[in-house]
């Protein structure tokens, strides 16, 4: 009798779509070229990251020189600024070097009490470093400039998005192994039903959620640490209500019943049988959150919340920008980078969900 229940799981396991298993449902998901090539991008995106994080020479929390010259400066690809000066030393210093063709000044514009020069800043510091010992040699030259208080744009970017991406995975970690464990275990105890589309719950709950984050980070100021615990808590709800009416249809499915019939107890059912299936289902939704923690993250900065001044965030550099929306290549890179980052997200999303539909038909 018992070898008759053990093939019985085994065909309600070969044909039911309850018993779908994650590798099979990868293997759907890559199947199709377009899922492949977005993952491959999206990977490729990761590393650049992750290289210019350790390889960029400059960091973001450390000026490029130590001096005011290092203040806005350029970019690399048009290294020119144009900056006003009285007639005094510092001017008279500019043109000396100039006569020497030590630096360029391409342009001058003369009124009354100053004088605007355009010029080449990394060749002014450089020529400046061999005529004072207290200024250093610029070996390498920030790719998007500095800021007004002289840190590498770049750097600021790249570390912003890294910790926003990091943020991102931990908070949706914490809150798929909470918001999928309370899903599931109540809804195999209780027998309310619930029933919600999976995009339509991630839809519905982005204004109440960006609206109460906001509120919660007025209240209590931010710290990475404590985004980490606002952007958890307010995305466990969207993966309970995930997992609750998967777990339902688990549940009454015969796959379920032959576990129980082979001596799986309750627990055992729960979190070896259902809790992986229900986990997968909820994929679509993990990506579908990346997104939703940058819009938190960003509108944050708009309200002037403590503590977000000091921090690396992905709104700071958004609000630089819209201040420095006419230096053409920084704008180009955060919006190119962001928009690639959140399409890629929302293509996979999409194709996820349509994959974990097909599976559990």
């Amino acid at each position: 009798m018992n070898n008759l229940f053990k093939l019985s799981l085994n065909k309600v396991e070969s044909n039911s779509f309850a018993n779908q298993n994650s590798n099979k449902f990868f293997v759907r998901f890559f199947s199709k070229k377009i899922n492949l090539v977005f993952t491959v991008l999206l990977f490729l995106f990761i590393i650049w990251i992750l290289l210019s994080l350790f390889l960029y020479p400059y960091k973001y929390d450390e000026v490029v020189l130590n001096s005011h010259l290092s203040y806005n400066l350029p970019n690399i690809f048009n290294p020119y600024i144009t900056k006003s000066f009285n007639y005094d030393n510092e001017y008279d210093l500019i043109i000396k070097l100039a006569s020497e063709n030590k630096i360029e000044i391409i342009k001058t514009v003369y009124s009354e009490n100053i004088v605007s020069l355009t010029y080449n800043p990394y060749k002014l510091i450089n020529a400046l470093s061999l005529e004072k010992n207290n200024i250093e040699i610029l070996h390498f030259i920030p790719w998007f400039g500095t800021n007004n208080e002289g840190y590498d744009n770049y750097s600021i970017f790249i570390n912003s998005f890294g910790i926003t991406i990091l943020i991102s995975i931990i908070s949706c970690f914490i809150a798929i192994l909470v918001g999928n464990s309370l899903g599931t275990i109540l809804a195999y105890r209780f027998n309310f039903n619930l029933s919600i589309d999976k995009l339509l719950i991630s839809t519905i709950s982005l204004i109440p959620s960006t609206l109460i984050s906001i509120l919660l980070f007025n209240i209590f100021g931010y710290k990475h640490w404590l985004a980490i615990i606002i952007l958890s808590i307010i995305m466990i709800p969207v993966f309970f209500f995930s997992a609750y009416p998967d777990t339902k249809e688990l549940k009454n499915s015969l796959l379920i019943d032959a576990y129980k019939v082979n001596g799986y107890s309750q627990i055992k059912i729960i979190f070896n049988v259902i809790f992986p299936r229900v986990l997968a289902r909820s994929l679509s939704l993990v990506i579908d959150q990346f997104t939703v923690v940058i819009l938190i993250l960003s509108s944050i900065s708009f309200y002037n919340v403590e503590g977000i001044k000091e921090s690396l965030n992905i709104g700071n550099l958004f609000k630089y920008i819209l201040d420095n929306f006419s230096d053409f290549y920084l704008t180009s890179l955060v919006i190119f980078g962001i928009c690639f980052y959140i399409v890629t997200l929302k293509i996979l999303t999409v194709n996820l969900y349509i994959c974990s539909k097909v599976v559990i038909r």
